[in-house]
Order: structure tokens, then C-alpha cells, then sequence
């Protein structure tokens, strides 16, 4: 439980319901699922190392696929709420703000988190072997994502502070605005 703190389970509770799907970009084994509302009926994964989608045991549609590509990859009926767990970090940084503006233009909220700042990250935690896309590519702050429009509500101890990461973590939220 140790990477899934109380505050960060019960974030995805409150903050998906009342939401008919749920995407979530970057889902490795799908295992923040159970923390979705309990009201969602569409649960869908977009992860671009299958060995991830292959070993997961939560019951969501899987895809394998780059999620930058979601447009091609998810129905658009399914775009209601986004998901980036600690995802959009191994993208590069102006591929990330791209995606994230067109996943504006059609979802209607986003919950976001991500480290505070470049955080180093280059290994394998899972026991597959290193692979490029589990690298860490860029770092985001607070005021990146409010220039998107996101709040930032919170900034935590989610990642643990270290000398690498002396700043935490950071939960943001978006919300279409209702004259959209």
C-alpha cells in the first residue's frame, strides 16, 4: 500500500463519480481501477508495454497502444474522464502538453499526477527487464499546469522527497468549462 496512499485512492474515488467512462493513459496493470467510482461502467487502459496489460488482473478494456495516439485507439463515447497516473512524465514535454490539449478539447475532466519537478527515473521496478518507455523524459511544476488550466490543489509526499526529488508530487485536476 505503500505506493498508493489513502489521500490518492480516495482522490480517484471522489473525483470519478458520477462519470459514465474512465481512460486512463498510461495504465501498466490497471490496478488503480479498483479505485474507480464504483458508478463507472467503462473502465479502459492504454498501455504501451503489453507484457503490463498481459499480467494485469483488474477487469478493464485493455489496449495496447502508444497513448498519444488515443484518438485512433478509444471511441470517443468513451471520452469522459482522463486519467495520468504518473504517465505523462515519460513522454517528452512538448508531446505531453499536445496530448494533454487534445484531451481537453474532447473529455470533460482530467485528473492528473505527476512528480514535482524532473524526477530521474530509469529502471525496472517490476521485474521485466528496463525498457525505454519506463524512463522518465521530463518534469512538470505547478505552474506548467496551470497554464493548461488544471488545479493544483494539492502537492504531496506521494514521491517520497529525496535529493533527487526534493519537492514531492503533484494532483491536478481539469474541468471542462460548462459554456464548452
Amino acid at each position: 500500500m505503500n505506493q498508493y496512499k489513502p489521500f490518492m485512492l480516495r482522490w480517484i474515488t471522489e473525483n470519478t463519480c458520477n462519470h459514465a467512462s474512465v481512460v486512463e493513459f498510461g495504465c501498466m496493470f490497471g490496478a488503480r481501477f479498483k479505485f474507480v467510482h464504483s458508478s463507472v461502467k467503462n473502465r479502459i487502459g492504454i498501455e504501451i508495454f503489453k507484457p503490463y496489460l498481459d499480467d494485469a488482473v483488474e477487469e478493464f478494456t485493455k489496449i495496447h497502444g502508444d497513448m498519444c495516439s488515443y484518438n485512433t485507439l478509444v471511441d470517443i463515447k468513451y471520452h469522459d474522464c482522463a486519467l495520468f497516473i504518473d504517465s505523462i512524465e515519460h513522454i517528452e514535454k512538448e508531446d505531453g502538453i499536445a496530448l494533454l490539449k487534445r484531451v481537453q478539447k474532447t473529455f470533460n475532466k482530467i485528473l492528473l499526477i505527476t512528480p514535482d519537478g524532473y524526477f530521474k527515473f530509469d529502471c525496472d521496478l517490476h521485474g521485466y527487464g528496463s525498457h525505454e518507455t519506463q524512463r522518465h523524459k521530463c518534469g512538470w511544476t505547478k505552474e506548467d499546469l496551470e497554464k493548461l488550466g488544471f488545479k493544483v490543489f494539492i502537492i504531496d509526499k506521494f514521491h517520497p522527497p529525496s535529493d533527487i526529488n526534493p519537492r514531492g508530487c503533484i494532483f491536478a485536476t481539469w474541468e471542462k468549462p460548462l459554456n464548452d
